[in-house]
């Protein structure tokens, strides 16, 4: 491939990208090292015509058109924000944490977040690795959050006998915000770990919300055949 087309092909990438995309996932589209691609990618933004930005741990690149997408989203996210806090609050709307799970699984499937998530890394891995289907499972939950949120893990729970990880999220900025958040979250990540698991079937949903020690609890049962993970 000519240098032109190098460049033309990662500019290709991020104008069709909803959410930007980092070095890993141009490398992995157009088969190139990293070297080469942070290379491009620093000719490009000299030239004006890609832009990158921090994005909780990550720093995805975007397209030049793109550039309004930033304080866009502030203002989506205060509008989503004020929704679900009225629908938590108003008894005569009656929305329950149920129905916001469905909503939150109907809107994944609408805005295809499996751009984001690593398919190829969580259909390859190695089921009886709980350590790495912990760390999938985390990673996979801060592909979606990291956008609008800063938290940390604790570290991982394992119960090899029984099947058993357990995963909770610390000091979320939006803990105290409104809990029909999470409720929502629950179904992006139920969406998306079925999308990503073939032949499996998972369910998650949220166990504790404790705003005093700000931490919060999922829980994700996931059966492959025999295999079952349980995810706290």
């Amino acid at each position: 491939m000519q240098k032109v087309e190098i460049k033309q092909g990662i500019l290709d990438l991020l104008k069709s990208s909803k959410f930007g995309l980092n070095v890993k996932n141009l490398k992995d589209e157009l088969g190139y090292s990293r070297t080469t691609i942070a290379k491009y990618l620093n000719i490009l933004e000299q030239e004006e015509l890609v832009f990158d930005q921090k994005i909780g741990q990550y720093r995805v690149w975007l397209h030049k058109d793109n550039e309004d997408i930033k304080s866009l989203n502030v203002l989506i996210f205060d509008v989503y924000q004020s929704m679900l806090r009225n629908m938590q609050t108003d008894p005569d709307l009656n929305i329950t944490p149920k129905k916001i799970k469905k909503l939150g699984m109907k809107v994944a499937s609408d805005l295809q977040f499996s751009e984001l998530v690593d398919e190829k890394t969580f259909k390859g891995a190695d089921l009886s690795d709980f350590d790495k289907i912990a760390e999938l499972l985390m990673k996979t939950i801060d592909t979606m959050c990291t956008y609008y949120d800063s938290y940390s893990w604790r570290p991982p729970i394992i119960i090899k006998n029984k099947n058993i990880i357990i995963v909770r999220m610390y000091n979320s900025n939006l803990i105290s915000s409104t809990n029909y958040h999470f409720y929502m979250l629950s179904g992006f990540i139920e969406y998306a770990m079925n999308k990503m698991a073939k032949g499996a079937k998972g369910s998650v949903n949220v166990i504790k919300i404790d705003e005093k020690k700000r931490l919060l609890t999922f829980n994700l049962s996931f059966h492959y055949n025999r295999y079952i993970s349980r995810v706290l």
